[in-house]
């Protein structure tokens, strides 16, 4: 009984919120949210998947995804989660690992709270989001080359490198060529 009386404000306190309207609240991005690369690249798909959630958009939640994904697993996810006419649309990280047989930084499996408004009405879901990093795209230029050696530079979005392949009578050796 005296456990009860002592639960009781805190019982009052919670029913007392009750009766009012409870809304989703949208995020609002803050400098420490960007604490390194990672973060800032998880924010930025957090952020792409929650105006999915808004717009109920099947085919932009599909572009997020890599051309090595199942697109029919995506699509069966999207068809079951993305519900059109969203009013509100909150999508929170919960927990991060790191994503088994990934090297580290390259690979993540995410727990998310999604939240959807539809006026008077609401739903509410937890993911899981395994998310990898994918190689840099680019293209390639020819430098140099001879018998025995190309050197050769990479171009990507991360910046270019110059390489020098170089055989022997039984091997390859790769080279990276500092400038």
């Amino acid at each position: 009984m005296k456990n009860l009386l002592r639960l009781l404000p805190v019982l009052l306190l919670c029913a007392s919120g009750v009766g009012e309207r409870v809304r989703a609240q949208e995020r609002t991005l803050s400098a420490p949210d960007a604490r390194s690369h990672a973060d800032a690249s998880i924010l930025a798909l957090i952020n792409a998947i929650e105006q999915t959630v808004r717009a109920g958009d099947t085919v932009a939640y599909l572009a997020l995804h890599s051309e090595t994904a199942s697109r029919e697993r995506a699509l069966a996810f999207a068809a079951s989660e993305l519900v059109p006419g969203a009013t509100r649309g909150v999508v929170r990280e919960r927990d991060r690992e790191a994503l088994p047989g990934t090297l580290p930084g390259d690979g993540y499996r995410l727990i998310v709270d999604v939240f959807a408004e539809f006026g008077g009405r609401a739903r509410a879901a937890t993911w899981r989001l395994d998310i990898k990093r994918i190689a840099d795209e680019g293209w390639w230029e020819l430098v140099d080359r001879n018998e025995r050696r190309f050197v050769f530079v990479l171009h990507g979005r991360s910046g270019s490198h110059r390489y020098a392949l170089i055989t022997t009578a039984t091997d390859a050796l790769l080279h990276l060529v500092r400038d």
